[in-house]
C-alpha cells in the first residue's frame, strides 16, 4: 500500500516537472548568436547600454535576463561578427547602442513552450548625437517535446533562442544602414 502511495505522489511531480520548469539566470552563452555571417562592417568603437533586464516576471516569478548578461552577449555578437571596430566598456566610443528588454515572455506549462523578446534598439552617433538607427525587434522560438523533454529546459530554450534571434536581427538591421 505504501509503495501505491509514493508512487501517487512521484506521478504528479514527474508531471508538473514535463511541463513547467524554473527557470534560473540565463548565461551570456545561452543568448549569444552562434554565428553571424554577411554582415556588413561599420568603422567606429560602440559602446553598448542596457536597460530593463533583471525584472522578476509575473507569470513565473523568476527574474529575465540580467543586464550585464544581455550587454555581454551582445558585446560578443557584435565583436564576432566584425559590426564595429571595437566594443568599447567604457569610455571614448563613436558610437552608443542603447538596448532596452521591454517584455520577455517567459512559457509556462505546456508541452510546446513559446518564448517572446520584445527589445528596442538605438544607435547613436556621439560626436553630434544624431540617431542612426531604431527599431524594436519582436522575435519568438517555439520548442517542444520533442526538443526538450523536461519542462525546464524547453523554458529556457524558448526563451534564450527569442532573445539569441533578436540580438542577430538587430546586428543584421543594423549592418545594412550606410553611415
Amino acid at each position: 500500500m505504501r509503495a501505491f502511495h509514493r508512487r501517487l505522489i512521484f506521478i504528479p511531480l514527474v508531471a508538473v516537472s514535463l511541463l513547467t520548469g524554473c527557470i534560473s539566470e540565463y548565461s551570456k552563452k545561452e543568448i549569444t548568436p552562434a554565428s553571424l555571417k554577411g554582415i556588413g562592417k561599420h568603422s567606429g568603437t560602440v559602446q553598448v547600454l542596457i536597460t530593463g533586464g533583471g525584472k522578476l516576471n509575473a507569470n513565473t516569478g523568476v527574474s529575465n535576463i540580467q543586464n550585464q548578461t544581455l550587454q555581454d552577449a551582445i558585446a560578443d555578437s557584435i565583436t564576432q561578427s566584425g559590426l564595429f571596430s571595437q566594443v568599447v566598456k567604457v569610455g571614448n566610443a563613436d558610437y552608443q547602442l542603447d538596448v532596452l528588454l521591454v517584455n520577455l515572455d517567459q512559457p509556462v506549462g505546456n508541452l510546446t513552450m513559446t518564448g517572446t523578446a520584445r527589445i528596442i534598439w538605438k544607435l547613436t552617433m556621439l560626436q553630434n548625437g544624431k540617431q542612426i538607427f531604431q527599431d524594436e525587434i519582436v522575435t519568438v522560438d517555439r520548442e517542444t517535446l520533442g526538443d526538450h523533454f523536461v519542462g525546464e529546459a524547453r523554458a529556457r530554450a524558448a526563451v534564450s533562442g527569442s532573445v539569441r534571434k533578436n540580438i542577430q536581427e538587430a546586428i543584421e538591421r543594423i549592418s545594412k544602414i550606410q553611415f
